[in-house]
């Protein structure tokens, strides 16, 4: 099944988004480790 030319860029933009807010959680959660003493 072949996606119509403009749902590729907005189904690209969405799990882009998906993957920034992942990345922000992931952010926030290394932040808490370091804050307890984990890590760098």
């Amino acid at each position: 099944m072949r996606c119509r030319p403009d749902s590729a860029p907005r189904r690209l933009t969405a799990i882009l988004r998906e993957q920034q807010a992942e990345a922000a959680r992931l952010d926030a959660a290394i932040a808490n480790l370091k804050e307890l003493g984990y890590g760098g």
